[in-house]
C-alpha cells in the first residue's frame, strides 16, 4: 500500500493505494490554528487492516507547524471509528443532539492536540 498527500494550503487529502487503486482518503480542512476532518473512508474488502490508522499518522506529519488541533465529527453508532480515533489521542469534547441525519443520530466531536515532532 502507498499513500499520497495532496496540499492547496487550505485542504488536505491523504490517498491509501493498493495496486494502483484507491482503497481510502481523508480530507481535511485547514484553517489558521486548527484541522478538521471531514471525511475519513476506507473500502469495504480493506477495513480493519490499518489503513486509517497509517493516514490519520500521514495527516499528522502533513499538517503545518502552526496547527495546535485536530477535530472531527462521528456518528455515536460508530463504534469502530470512535475506538480508532480514540486510540489516535482524540478525546470527546461535546456531544450534538439530532446532528446526523439519514438516519437521524447523535453526533460526537472529537479533538486531538497536535504536539508537533511526535507521531
Amino acid at each position: 500500500m502507498m499513500l499520497r498527500a495532496k496540499n492547496d494550503g487550505c485542504q488536505l487529502k491523504i490517498y491509501a493505494e493498493y495496486n494502483g487503486v484507491t482503497v481510502g482518503t481523508v480530507e481535511i480542512q485547514i484553517s489558521l490554528d486548527e484541522a478538521y476532518i471531514h471525511d475519513v473512508f476506507v473500502s469495504d474488502k480493506v477495513r480493519r487492516q490499518g489503513i486509517a490508522r497509517q493516514m490519520l499518522c500521514e495527516l499528522e506529519r502533513q499538517l503545518p507547524a502552526q496547527t495546535e488541533r485536530i477535530i472531527l465529527d462521528v456518528r455515536v453508532g460508530n463504534i469502530p471509528a470512535i475506538e480508532l480515533y480514540k486510540s489516535q489521542g482524540f478525546k470527546e469534547i461535546v456531544r450534538r443532539k439530532g446532528f446526523y441525519y439519514e438516519p437521524c443520530e447523535d453526533g460526537i466531536t472529537m479533538e486531538k492536540i497536535v504536539i508537533h515532532g511526535r507521531y
